[in-house]
């Protein structure tokens, strides 16, 4: 079982775990981590999540607040998993809730990558829908959240295409796209936070 950092004040951000500070197990501490990293509401309303959502890229894994350089999520994660029902599809969303900043988000939420009808937690057989989109957060915007967010789909997608309205990244309404297709709330969630590399060597 995987753990969560803690005891971290309001609008501070989350590293790569430390082997000294102090963990609390998942998954039930996660929805309690989405409130009070903002995600929710920023991304969505509150959810408790019930799978376990691992992303890993070449440099290392995503822990709930991660901290990665841009340029190491310039591809895809090299891994994604979590514990699948048997025979149910999957949608997985990863967007970015703080363009151009999170002081002022005015294109909230930036997509950055959609997949859907993921067999299992197959990702390379499930249909991209948008194209992913490493981090790219601009310099003097700060720490930008990229948030994950799996979905179990109630059924086959057949037609999971970008409107008019949603084909610019910046138009993305994660909530929007849910309730088009029936999704409902997320089942899983993990996140982590990048900023301009110029500002990372401050």
């Amino acid at each position: 079982m995987a753990s969560l950092v803690f005891g971290l004040k309001p609008g501070e951000v989350a590293d790569a775990f430390d082997p000294l500070t102090p963990t609390i197990d998942l998954p039930m501490a996660v929805g309690d981590e989405l409130i009070r990293r903002g995600i929710v509401p920023d991304v969505d309303d509150p959810f408790t999540p019930n799978v376990e959502l691992g992303i890993n890229y070449p440099s290392g894994s995503v822990n709930y607040g991660t901290k990665i350089k841009p340029a190491a999520t310039a591809q895809p994660p090299s891994g994604v998993s979590w514990t699948p029902q048997p025979g149910a599809l999957y949608t997985l969303i990863l967007v970015d809730p703080d363009a151009p900043s999170r002081r002022e988000p005015k294109y909230r939420s930036w997509r950055h990558w959609i997949v859907t009808n993921i067999p299992g937690c197959d990702v390379a057989h499930g249909a991209t829908v948008s194209p992913y989109v490493g981090a790219a957060p601009m310099q003097g915007t700060g720490f930008h959240r990229y948030v994950f967010r799996l979905f179990r789909q109630p059924g086959s997608i057949s037609e999971a295409v970008m409107s008019t309205s949603e084909l610019a990244p910046a138009s993305f309404d994660v909530r929007a796209f849910a309730k088009k297709h029936g999704l409902g709330h997320a089942v899983g969630a993990n996140w982590f936070v990048a900023c301009h590399e110029a500002e990372e060597a401050d």
